[in-house]
């Protein structure tokens, strides 16, 4: 349950209550990529110096040490040791950032794994049974249509490209729009992958208008 505490122009507070407790935001989240942190940072460590909320991995711990292992040890909270809110992403990310390594299908995403190229499926249904299995207390949703359009990623010598086709709402400055787009991709991109991003072009796919009064 999310709760709207403070607002202020376009900022606002809130805290969200889940089954572990409960989170302010905005807040950063720690990635426990693997149901750890690098760098021998310890849960333990996370709850001495405040972390409110956790981020793992749905692809990375499907593939290792597997997601029935870990529901059969009692969920990721006992795993890794964390009695906090737990967020598992949905796959998704994975979709730019093993674009070399992935075909996309109106299913879902089929990966050859980074590890073994053992071919894995990941639509939404397995994204949410996968995270049924971590048990975490915020699920995300793999998105199943239109997976492949609009969004185009290359990587060359640890360096990612970025092409972006987007639909502008009528009354809005491009150019403005457009350097926030790049800024808010390229953000994203490099704090959790820790990849250079080189270009993230922005071109328009058309205008969307107002519907009539």
């Amino acid at each position: 349950m999310f709760q709207l505490l403070k607002t202020e122009v376009k900022a606002r507070r809130g805290v969200f209550t889940c089954p572990h407790g409960t989170v302010q935001t905005p807040v950063f989240m720690n990635v426990g990529t693997c149901g750890a942190i690098k760098g021998a940072v310890s849960a333990h460590d996370l709850k001495e110096i405040g972390c409110q909320i956790e981020l793992s991995n749905t692809y990375h711990l499907h593939l290792r040490p597997g997601d029935d292992v870990v529901r059969q040890m009692g969920g990721l909270h006992k795993f890794m040791d964390w009695d906090g809110p737990m967020l598992t992403d949905s796959g998704g990310f994975q979709v730019f950032s093993l674009s070399g390594l992935r075909k996309i299908t109106e299913e879902g995403v089929t990966f050859a794994s980074h590890i073994d190229g053992k071919r894995i499926f990941m639509g939404p249904e397995e994204s949410m049974r996968i995270q049924s299995n971590l048990g975490s207390d915020i699920a995300e949703l793999l998105g199943k249509k239109n997976l492949a359009k609009g969004v185009h990623v290359r990587m060359e010598d640890d360096k990612v490209e970025v092409e972006l086709s987007v639909l502008m709402g009528y009354g809005h400055t491009i150019p403005e729009i457009g350097r926030a787009i790049q800024d808010g991709v390229k953000s994203a991109i490099e704090s959790m992958t820790g990849l250079e991003v080189s270009v993230v072009n922005v071109s328009v796919a058309g205008i969307t208008f107002p519907p009539k009064a």
